[in-house]
């Protein structure tokens, strides 16, 4: 009981007590008490740099290089790190250290703001290694980017939708039906998760209404459950408005939902996904989710605004005198 009481407030305890403990470390800092700082910061997990340079401060020089130096290597190419590492080095009397780690820092410096304060700190070491007050090494713009490729070649225009799995899986009637049955024709394909699911049910009463709708501009709708013949049945006898007006087909091995990804590998479990596919058997829309997609009038116009337009390869097909099958 006193577990579940904590656990709600577990986390902002916990961030309370680093910042009380960070809070300790910086007033043990500004004291001059730093070995006795170094603890609290340390529970507090502090800046590493920070924590680098108390160390310095308390005289363990040879930790605070080296927890410096690895700190900084793994924020290759940042510049703050850099600096700060460049000014522990000095302050710890390593001069030829810090000129190499000054040397790395300038060499990623040309678009640095000099007057920020961890790299002001560093003028008066730059004078004494002979460097510029402004040590900043600075590149010359490119006048260009580089060879561009022709425009053409690049972006959407070149894009082509995914071709849709082939599949082939019985109706109630225990009928084959295939995607290419619709060979020519636009089809939206339904994945639910049987008729168990409450809110499978409620998407496949949102888009029976509309059939007729669908049917008017060519785009033929089939639902894919991942029942068995059974809970097709099932399905349709849980439809209240009469006969149910979307085909049913079963896939109770879910290898068609994991053909079209509809399918939580970590899970092991099947998801709901709504597919437009084109005459092609291009895959023009598509949406996976772990909940059902409800919105058959946003699809519905979303589908006649996709189909109208053509892609590269019917483009190509009718540039070269062939005839591109049309879709509706």
């Amino acid at each position: 009981a006193k577990a579940d009481a904590e656990r709600p407030f577990a986390a902002s305890i916990r961030s309370l007590e680093k910042a009380l403990s960070e809070l300790d470390g910086l007033k043990l800092v500004a004291e001059g008490k730093f070995a006795e700082a170094i603890e609290p910061l340390k529970k507090a997990s502090a800046d590493a740099l920070l924590l680098a340079h108390v160390r310095l401060k308390a005289g363990e020089k040879d930790q605070a290089i080296k927890d410096a130096e690895s700190y900084v290597r793994g924020h290759a190419k940042e510049a703050q790190p850099a600096a700060a590492l460049v000014e522990l080095l000095w302050e710890a009397g390593e001069r030829d250290k810090a000129k190499q780690a000054f040397e790395q820092l300038r060499a990623m410096s040309n678009s640095l703001e000099i007057a920020t304060p961890v790299f002001a700190r560093l003028e008066p070491i730059a004078v004494e290694l002979g460097y510029p007050t402004d040590w900043r090494v600075m590149h010359p713009s490119a006048d260009d980017v580089g060879e561009r490729p022709p425009i053409e070649s690049l972006g959407p225009f070149r894009w082509q939708p995914p071709a849709a799995a082939d599949w082939t899986l019985p109706n109630i009637e225990d009928q084959p039906v295939s995607l290419k049955q619709y060979q020519g024709r636009p089809v939206l394909l339904i994945f639910y998760l049987g008729y168990g699911c409450l809110h499978c049910a409620e998407q496949l009463q949102a888009f029976a209404p509309m059939m007729q709708d669908f049917e008017e501009t060519g785009i033929a709708v089939v639902a894919i459950s991942s029942d068995d013949r059974e809970g097709l049945k099932r399905s349709r006898e849980n439809y209240d408005k009469g006969d149910l007006p979307i085909p049913l087909v079963a896939d109770p091995t879910l290898e068609t939902f994991k053909a079209y990804r509809a399918y939580d590998d970590f899970e092991q479990t099947a998801l709901h996904g709504t597919f437009l596919i084109d005459g092609q058997g291009k895959i023009r829309w598509q949406d996976i989710s772990y909940e059902p997609f409800m919105e058959p009038k946003f699809v519905l116009k979303e589908a006649q605004r996709l189909l109208s337009q053509t892609t590269p390869a019917q483009d190509a097909a009718r540039s070269d005198g062939s005839v591109a099958t049309a879709t509706k």
